[in-house]
């Protein structure tokens, strides 16, 4: 099987072996608990059907057999302590998976398959309360049961975590969980004899405490180890593949990850966002992440379950869930734990992770992707302008210019800087007061792209040339026509779908697309990356507002910034695609400001 790094999220949840009106999995809440409801009937009715029919048993165990994600959806299991879906109390429950959680479980069984680039291994980088743990155990116990061999080492950062008497936190009481040999489990949703190894006896084959269950099948080769993390951990045994959970907590996570390389074929590295014992894991996950852009990178396969993946993880539950954060004093440990911010509470950066991007030579390609034009306007203040352009080939963005004014100019000279128009007479500028002016307006009359406008909305405030029955951006767009001779013509789309405006949703858009942006190394694209480096976030000025959540600070990299996230929003709602468009002409316009040829720059939809 090809190494081509894949996006399972991206894929439909299916389980082949339920009925066909079950075997897709829908994402909708509403459209899961009805779903949930008739997988909880199906459940019965096989259990019903298998206590006595052996042909029913056989043709039941063939399927759990072929589906992992089967298995667990009809027989598994899980311990719920909380309230769930805010109806349904503490209790063992199947273990109905969510959509997220079957497309989880087919990233690892495509893991499993791989040999080549390291897609063998995998990092999950999760948010809390995603079942990925659980996801991995229920994964193990399935093979476990129906491979001819298969070894699974369980690592953590304490053995405590991974098997400890009587405790259900741990790993091991998960699996047995799974494997239908606790008391705990009622006796209606335990495994059926007829799918446990023949002559499993708890007492010799997954004594509790020790951290080792194996298969005693004489057919089958099968163990569940435990271990722990220390620098010669997993040094010995061979395994076909290994977990490590909560990896970002492991002091040497880096040792332990190189020591399995030679005893297993698959890694598995799985945690929340932590840096405090390093950035081993960090480091691994953006490796992983960047490849899914680049297949020919050698890196492991990555996965990351975002909070929001979860159909009950509703706007209004993420505000109650951080607010209740707010109120405990840990509103840092929420954002690593829920929203992957490794650096939250490291210092006051907005885009921490902009700290290890670097620029390189990625400049505006004539026959590349389509051109986008962001802009943040400004009458008084600055105005900042963005060019980025789609690298379709290898799926990123370029940012390759940008602009800054210096505040105060009217929409004619941003016209003129738009289309590489040179204005005199009434209108004339210095061109020369702005370092670097002629080469950018050189780039931008020879785009040959029809160029997508998106800015702030505040431009669609009054304002202009000082018209104050035109706003800036219709005055700009009348501006582009009038010095073009009306061979040019732009609408930038003032852009406030899911309140845009709001700096939340415009950093989660940025921090959505970080991996999939570069930075050309001209001064335009240096400045970009420069002013999201050294964005920050407002000083608390008391130690309640520290609780709260902050605002970036308005100072001379906020304007670059804001045009940023804007064109990023935009970029999001879009569908977040890299695709090619048709192509035109490119302007050709005179020194003296005639049209020799003309492009038709196209309006952003959504």
């Amino acid at each position: 099987m090809q190494s081509v790094p894949v996006n399972f999220l991206d894929q439909p949840a299916m389980v082949p072996g339920l009925p066909e009106n079950l075997r897709f999995v829908p994402p909708e809440p509403e459209q899961w608990r009805l779903w949930r409801e008739a997988v909880a009937a199906y459940r019965e009715v096989r259990r019903r059907d298998c206590t006595r029919d052996v042909r029913q048993q056989r043709i039941e165990y063939e399927r759990c057999r072929r589906d992992p994600a089967y298995f667990i959806i009809v027989w598994g299991v899980i311990f719920e302590a909380r309230t769930q879906d805010e109806t349904v109390p503490p209790s063992w429950k199947p273990f109905i998976m969510f959509p997220f959680q079957v497309q989880f479980i087919r990233w690892i069984e495509w893991v499993l398959t791989q040999r080549e680039h390291g897609r063998g291994d995998g990092v999950s980088e999760k948010s809390r309360d995603m079942g990925a743990t659980n996801l991995y155990a229920a994964f193990a116990v399935h093979h476990f049961l129906f491979e001819t061999a298969f070894v699974c080492g369980f690592i953590s950062k304490k053995f405590e975590d991974v098997d400890r008497r009587n405790s259900p936190d741990t790993i091991f009481y998960k699996i047995r969980a799974m494997l239908g040999i606790l008391d705990a489990v009622p006796p209606q949703l335990r495994l059926p004899t007829f799918l446990k190894p023949k002559g499993f006896e708890l007492r010799w084959h997954a004594p509790e405490g020790e951290g080792a269950i194996g298969n005693p099948e004489p057919s089958k080769t099968c163990f569940l180890i435990g271990e722990t993390t220390t620098k010669l951990s997993a040094v010995g045994g061979r395994a076909t593949m290994r977990v490590n959970d909560e990896a970002a907590r492991f002091q040497v996570f880096g040792q332990t990850w190189n020591n399995q390389q030679a005893t297993t074929d698959h890694r598995f590295a799985n945690s929340s966002a932590d840096i405090r014992f390093g950035r081993s894991f960090y480091n691994l996950a953006r490796r992983g992440e960047e490849a899914l852009l680049r297949p020919d990178m050698a890196a492991p396969s990555f996965i990351r379950l975002k909070y929001d993946l979860h159909p009950f993880h509703t706007p209004a539950w993420f505000s109650d869930q951080r607010a209740r954060a707010a109120s405990e004093g840990d509103i840092y440990d929420f954002a690593r734990e829920y929203e992957i911010e490794y650096f939250a509470g490291q210092g006051s950066e907005v885009y921490p992770r902009f700290m290890e991007v670097k620029t390189g030579d990625y400049p505006y390609d004539p026959l590349g992707g389509p051109v986008y034009c962001w802009i943040d306007p400004g009458t008084r203040d600055p105005t900042a302008i963005i060019w980025a352009q789609a690298d379709t080939i290898n799926g990123y963005w370029n940012v390759v210019d940008s602009f800054e004014s210096k505040g105060g100019e009217d929409t004619s000279f941003y016209a003129s800087l738009l289309t590489g128009v040179y204005l005199s007479g009434e209108h004339q500028y210095d061109y020369d007061a702005y370092p670097g002016l002629h080469t950018l307006m050189e780039f931008t009359v020879n785009i040959s792209q029809p160029i997508q406008y998106v800015g702030d909305p505040a431009g669609n405030q009054r304002g202009g040339r000082g018209d104050e029955k035109s706003t800036f951006y219709r005055q700009l767009a009348l501006d582009v026509k009038d010095i073009t001779n009306g061979q040019q013509r732009i609408h930038v789309q003032g852009y406030t779908a899911d309140d845009a405006r709001s700096y939340i949703v415009r950093t989660k858009a940025v921090n959505e697309l970080l991996p999939r942006f570069r930075f050309h190394n001209n001064a335009g694209g240096t400045r970009v990356l420069f002013c999201l480096q050294n964005s920050k976030y407002a000083a608390p000025t008391n130690s309640l507002s520290a609780l709260e959540p902050t605002k970036p600070v308005h100072d001379e990299f906020s304007h670059i910034r804001s045009a940023y996230e804007y064109g990023n929003v935009a970029l999001v709602r879009m569908g977040t695609r890299t695709h090619r468009t048709n192509r035109v002409k490119p302007t050709r316009i005179s020194l003296s400001g005639n049209v020799v040829s003309g492009r038709q720059n196209t309006l952003f939809k959504r």
